[in-house]
């Protein structure tokens, strides 16, 4: 029996020396630890806000952060600027004046009759005379224009005519009709304020520059024929109304010309006493007119 147990003890050193000698002969391969890779760092060109484009290169992850910010284009250069002028706020009241070329033709009346009322006579003597006429007259005004509506002015003419008269008075005989159709020549001088508006304001209608104007003035005649002396009517002076109608056309900025259609009426009414004579004088008559003529114009025009 200790011989078969000594027998196994044997073996199994035997197989023990074989395992640890094959053991050293091939060699054990033994596990590494891996080592991660360095990963080098990636750049990016990006472009610089500068008034020259430069280039730098930055990391991923600046730039990532950069690409979320919006693309501004470089700066320009400052420039001085100039600043316009604060607009002048435009005047409401601008100047409105005119020259006037007219045609007119007129017919008067004029009656004087004279009372001697010295002792119990109670006597009239009556004096007449008419007259018709065509001529021309040059007119000048100037004043203001309120809001491009309504303008006022003062306005001076001088009117020529030629025309015809009749006289006729109680105590004076003409021979012959020698006292009709006399070769007379009238002079008017026409002299106070005139207002006129204008209703269509709209600078775009076809109505712009319309207007309808009225005259109030003193109207001044001379007569001068072979009998104004002698039925002592060589001149009067009378009030004068006139009304008118018309239109403008801008030639430019400030600056119209246009026409215009008139028609117009003198008063005249009132007494006189010569105490020399004793006598009361009643002086009444009336003339009307028809005008048509050509305006020049300065007024300022809607753009």
């Amino acid at each position: 029996m200790k011989t078969i147990h000594n027998i196994a003890a044997l073996c199994a050193l035997a197989l023990t020396c074989a395992t640890t000698g094959f053991a050293q002969d091939t060699p054990q391969q033994q596990e590494v630890p891996q080592q991660q890779a360095t990963q080098q760092p990636v750049y990016y060109v990006v472009p610089q806000q500068t008034n020259t484009v430069q280039y730098v290169i930055v990391p991923q992850a600046q730039y990532q952060q950069q690409s979320q910010q919006a693309y501004m284009p470089p700066p320009q250069p400052q420039q001085p600027v100039p600043v316009p002028p604060v607009p002048r706020r435009e005047s409401r009241i601008s100047l409105f004046m005119g020259f006037d070329i007219n045609f007119y033709a007129s017919s008067m009346y004029y009656e004087r009759d004279e009372d001697f009322v010295a002792g119990n006579d109670n006597t009239t003597y009556e004096t007449e005379h008419l007259y018709s006429g065509l001529g021309g007259s040059l007119g000048i005004s100037a004043g203001v224009l309120i809001k491009d509506i309504i303008g006022v002015r003062g306005f001076f003419d001088v009117g020529i005519q030629s025309g015809e008269s009749d006289y006729w008075n109680y105590r004076i005989r003409c021979r012959n009709d020698s006292c009709s159709n006399v070769d007379t020549e009238l002079t008017d001088f026409i002299f106070g304020v005139s207002a006129t508006l204008f209703p269509f304001n709209r600078s775009n209608g076809a109505m712009y520059n319309s207007y309808v104007q009225g005259d109030l003035a003193m109207d001044i005649q001379y007569y001068d024929d072979d009998f104004a002396e002698t039925f002592d009517h060589t001149g009067s002076a009378s009030f004068f109304m006139k009304i008118e109608i018309g239109k403008l056309f801008s030639i430019s900025k400030t600056w119209n010309v246009g026409v215009g259609i008139a028609y117009s009426i003198d008063f005249l009414s009132f007494s006189t006493y010569d105490e020399e004579q004793d006598t009361f004088t009643d002086h009444v008559g009336g003339k009307q007119s028809f005008w048509a003529g050509v305006r020049f114009v300065r007024k300022k025009n809607k753009s």
